[in-house]
């Protein structure tokens, strides 16, 4: 003979009702904040497949500038590392790193702020060009 105690079960089913009270009392608000949520989410995408398509086209830019020049400035050099580092670090696939190296490779010069402000060939004179 099985011996069963009422209020065990009792006991047991009072606590399966807050179990569930508390999932439905949660479960519901969070129905409501998931789709906000995955739509961020589905923002923050686009936003860095957009930065990394950004940042790929301007170290490409000044790459290939500093190639045909055959010398690369010290800001030049400085805006490819960052740039490529960030780069990277959205996922970049590496499709222009043997176009930063073989820009890192080139001939370091300084070109200070006059000399940019005299005209001096720098990227700085397209920066504001878009093809």
């Amino acid at each position: 003979m099985i011996n069963i105690d009422i209020f065990e079960i009792a006991k047991w089913l009072g606590a399966l009702g807050v179990i569930v009270g508390v999932l439905l009392g949660i479960g519901r608000p969070l129905a409501k904040v998931l789709p906000k949520l995955n739509q961020y989410l589905d923002q923050a995408v686009h936003i860095e497949q957009g930065v990394r398509t950004m940042l790929k086209y301007r170290i490409t830019k000044i790459s290939e500038r500093a190639l045909q020049r055959g010398w690369i400035s010290s800001f030049e050099k400085t805006t490819i590392k960052e740039g490529y580092e960030a780069y990277h670090a959205l996922e970049g696939n590496g499709e222009i790193t043997i176009l930063v190296e073989l820009a890192l490779a080139l001939e370091t010069r300084y070109v200070s702020a006059e000399d940019i402000r005299n005209g001096h060939e720098t990227f700085c004179d397209d920066a504001l060009d878009i093809d």
